[in-house]
């Protein structure tokens, strides 16, 4: 066993969470070594090296969240990057998920673990290219505690632990019964949620040398749309907040006629007088269109159910050998909610609706009469784990099997199928030829007709992983300040993932067809590494700790990733320790990075060079032509959503990753204790897909990425290029994007945690909490070659967060009260030029809970219990930053539990 060293209180209570009053250790020492989040080391809890925020059964409990990417959300460590189902409502790549950003370096720099080891990703990539665990795969009554460590920790865990890790780590060795339920609802009765679970378990380790145990946990939550929140309720935000903007669409039921003679749009005669607004306000180019409010169709929460099952089991063979196993099932149900499809089509001259004597020559349509755009995900998430742990000639080992995989299926309703809808506006869809899609009144259309232009896609996600490991660890020789340690292991991963399509619309397929306004991804990739790392505790003298250790990764792709890790810390007294660290991180290209296929998004740009060619040629910046090009008079081009392809990249290299750390924690009074600690983090190599806007400014560093048509007489009038094709229901893409090693980013900031105990004699006691995290830089090289840009305080990177949380216990009763703030940072977008504050935000949580009776457990209350709603942003026609805010407002809620 190694020697514990004399760590006083206030190490421990300063490595608890910002969300947990931690109790003050007790003068007694402990021998149990464990294993920390950051070290393949056991020792001592007290001992760590590097700040460990740990979330513990009763502080998730206490809080009333229901989901892991709640529980996260709240610390102040978590910052820009997260995402979660609240984000991802609507459109997303993978919708319903969540996923979690330590230090804001994104997802995918966050490495998820079970109780140490990995799981599979989840089967769809975010954003195209992010590989992220889904945190909504694990189940939060199977949880003993989540342990996060903020500090880079590749040398020991390999791959995409840059920023940090998040160690979620489940209940094992349970006996007895328990059965709990809870219920809750925001108080305008909607987004109601209820969850049940039964825990069993049978066997004494000690007694009866075994233990199984299982748990069944169940979740539902009930939908919130967005017109029932003030700030969302339309998405004309113009009146809201300053600055805000009409966010409508310009194209809905009824249309807009455009193309012909001077190209200018022109709304459908029954557009309502008050939708009829400026084309160029909406960025749809010269004269006007009906405006359409997509609110209704869209929701802020999307409704889920989950079901989980949780099963473990010790067998001790022997004194020294036991064999244990895990087995993890999880299955997710999620909606996605979208407005009906907008598309644009060419217009038949012989059209019936097409106005007499006009020269029109499209129709932008939004298809009302299809219905939403709707979604049904169903996630099946597995996970098996067998092992074996033991003592043998002085050494700790443990050798382990683990397989783990993701699969999702993604089955949509009422979409249209882009070919036969202009088919249909032609007058030659197969079945119904000379019968042309109307308009003007969509009632002449017949059910068949339309059922003839729409498609339920399907689209399918598996990613699985398979690996063996070997571990050991054993205490060496004596030093000054105690036992040496050391730990080795290696590890043999296999991964795998493939995004395919519905067969109709695949690229492989060569009669596809085209899904109006809707992307797509495909991805087949697998890959294996070998992993081979040593670690070693040295305490040289009294009162010195250090880490040293080594890990080196083999991958079948790209190669190999060696990285280092050095941490130290030191007791002068009883009530000082200083602490600090140096780690090199990787994180390998993910396999969507890699091995995505030709992938189709829409995102939305300017094309600012042609705008800014008719300017300065010599039709001049007043020309109506002129104007019509760039979107309006003051407009810098002509906005649109322009099909996108994306490709992968097999030649990209692992990014790269230097940080330190250096802490201060004190404890001047038994019951008191302040830990102070500063980060610095170097991330090189970044892969980076430059965004569609920058390759069209320097279309000259990317040759091909860039198709036009092919110019028109105005254009040639002005010296103009053409159209950029892929816009306007065009199939055609404008952009074509792949992935590159060519960006950086830099952080840098400051974490606070504050602990106080005042006891109360007969009143019980206090405990008192408050933790800080400012982020003092965040810089991003956001393109190639731009340069460093500071993005901390601007939108979504809040410098400043905190939690601050009383717990008053006496008895039975235990009470507290959390405020969790959100510093104010700088809006997305501006329409005077002069960017706006998104405000300081501040919520309080609540809960009482009583434990008077025999086995039995009772507790109420509320998340953000002032209903506060989240300050105006006027980045999207949510209204408020969908990232960093929740949009729910108070949530009450009951809890019950009892054990047998």
């Amino acid at each position: 066993m190694f020697k514990k060293t004399k760590v006083c209180s206030g190490v421990l209570v300063a490595l608890g969470s910002a969300m947990t009053v931690a109790s003050l250790p007790v003068q007694a020492q402990t021998t149990q070594r464990i294993e920390i989040t950051g070290s393949n080391i056991k020792r001592v809890e007290a001992e760590t090296l590097q700040p460990v925020v740990t979330i513990r059964r009763e502080d998730i409990e206490r809080s009333g969240k229901t989901s892991v990417s709640e529980l996260l959300a709240g610390l102040p460590v978590i910052n820009g990057g997260s995402f979660s189902e609240n984000t991802l409502a609507g459109n997303s790549f993978a919708p319903g998920t969540a996923s979690v950003s330590v230090r804001g370096l994104g997802v995918n720099t966050t490495l998820v673990l079970i109780n140490g080891r990995r799981l599979a990703n989840y089967g769809f990539a975010q954003n195209l290219n992010e590989a992220f665990v889904d945190l909504n795969s694990i189940p939060v009554s199977a949880i003993e505690r989540i342990e996060i460590l903020k500090d880079g920790a590749s040398a020991i865990y390999g791959s995409d632990a840059i920023a940090g890790v998040v160690n979620v780590i489940l209940r094992r060795d349970f006996r007895g019964g328990e059965l709990s339920v809870s219920a809750g609802s925001t108080t305008r009765g909607d987004g109601k949620e209820s969850r049940g679970a039964l825990t069993m378990g049978y066997g004494d380790l000690e007694a009866d040398r075994f233990n199984v145990m299982a748990t069944l946990d169940f979740f539902e939550r009930g939908l919130t749309n967005a017109v029932d929140r003030e700030f969302s309720k339309n998405a004309d935000n113009r009146g809201q907040g300053p600055g805000g903007r009409d966010v409508r669409s310009p194209t809905g039921s009824p249309g807009y006629f455009f193309g012909g003679a001077g190209n200018v749009n022109t709304p459908f005669s029954n557009c309502p007088a008050d939708r009829i607004v400026p084309a160029a306000s909406l960025g749809a180019g010269s004269g006007n269109v009906c405006a359409f409010d997509f609110s209704p169709n869209n929701k802020l929460t999307p409704d889920s159910k989950r079901i989980g099952l949780l099963g473990s089991g010790t067998f001790q063979m022997t004194k020294d050998v036991a064999i244990f196993g895990e087995v993890m099932f999880n299955k997710n149900e999620t909606g996605r909610y979208a407005a009906p499809t907008p598309a644009a089509f060419t217009l038949a001259a012989s059209h019936p609706d097409r106005p007499a004597g006009s020269t029109f020559t499209s129709v932008a349509y939004r298809f009302v009469e299809a219905g939403d755009r709707l979604n049904t995900l169903t996630t099946e998430t597995q996970r098996g784990l067998l092992g074996v742990r033991g003592t043998l000639a002085g050494f700790d080992f443990e050798l382990a099997a683990v397989k783990g995989k993701s699969e999702t299926v993604d089955l949509g309703q009422n979409y249209i199928v882009q070919e036969r809808a202009t088919q249909a506006f032609a007058g030659t869809l197969p079945g119904f030829a000379g019968t042309f899609y109307r308009v003007i009144n969509p009632s002449l259309n017949s059910e068949a007709f339309l059922n003839g232009i729409k498609i339920d896609p399907r689209r399918s996600g598996v990613s699985e992983m398979t690996a063996y490991d070997a571990r050991f660890s054993r205490e060496l020789f004596s030093l000054g300040g105690g036992k040496a340690g050391m730990a080795a292991g290696i590890e043999r991963r296999e991964e795998s993932v493939q995004d395919n399509p519905d067969p109709r619309v695949a690229l492989t397929n060569p009669n596809r067809v085209t899904v109006a306004g809707s992307g797509g991804t495909a991805v087949v990739g697998e890959r294996s590494l070998d992993s081979a790392y040593v670690e070693l505790s040295l305490p040289f003298f009294k009162g010195f700790e250090s880490q040293l250790a080594l890990r080196t990764d083999r991958y079948s792709d790209f190669g190999s990733a060696t990285t280092p890790k050095v941490g130290v810390s030191f007791r002068p007294n009883r009530m000082v320790l200083v602490r600090g660290g140096y780690a090199e991180g990787f994180r390998a290209p993910s396999l969507a990075e890699l091995f995505l296929g030709e992938s189709t998004s829409f995102p939305n740009v300017q094309d600012a060079p042609r705008c800014a060619a008719y300017r300065a040629g010599p039709l001049g910046p007043n020309d109506a032509r002129t104007i019509a090009a760039c979107g309006g008079a003051t407009g810098n081009g002509a906005s649109a959503q322009v099909r996108s392809i994306f490709l992968g990249n097999k030649t990209l290299n692992p990014e790269k990753s230097k940080s330190q750390s250096f802490g201060l924690v004190i404890e001047p009074l038994d019951n008191l204790s302040v830990a102070l600690d500063y980060y610095m983090i170097d991330h090189t190599n970044r892969i980076l897909a430059p965004t569609a806007a920058f390759i069209l400014a320097n279309e000259a560093l990317f040759p091909g990425a860039v198709t036009r048509a092919a110019r028109s007489a105005d254009d040639i009038a002005a010296n103009a290029p053409g159209n950029l094709r892929g816009v306007s229901g065009d199939l055609t893409p404008g952009i074509t994007r792949t992935f590159f090693n060519a960006s950086k980013q830099r952080t840098d900031g400051i974490d606070l945690d504050v602990r106080v105990r005042v006891p109360l004699e007969t009143a019980g006691r206090l405990d008192l909490s408050t933790a800080f995290t400012y982020v003092n830089s965040l810089k991003r090289e956001l393109n190639p070659g731009q340069g460093l840009v500071e993005i901390a305080g601007t939108f979504t990177y809040p410098r400043l967060r905190n939690t601050t949380s009383v717990l008053w216990t006496v008895g039975p009763w235990a009470s507290s009260l959390t405020a969790n703030t959100i510093g104010s940072y700088t809006d997305n977008f501006s329409v005077s030029g002069a960017f706006p504050r998104v405000k300081r935000m501040t919520t309080f949580d609540m809960n009482i809970a009583y434990s008077g009776f025999k086995n039995v457990k009772l507790s109420m209350g509320s998340n953000n219990m002032f209903d506060q709603q989240p300050p105006f942003s006027n980045s999207d026609w949510y209204g408020y930053d969908t990232s960093t805010h929740n949009p729910r407002g108070a949530f009450w809620y009951a809890r019950g539990s009892v054990r047998f």
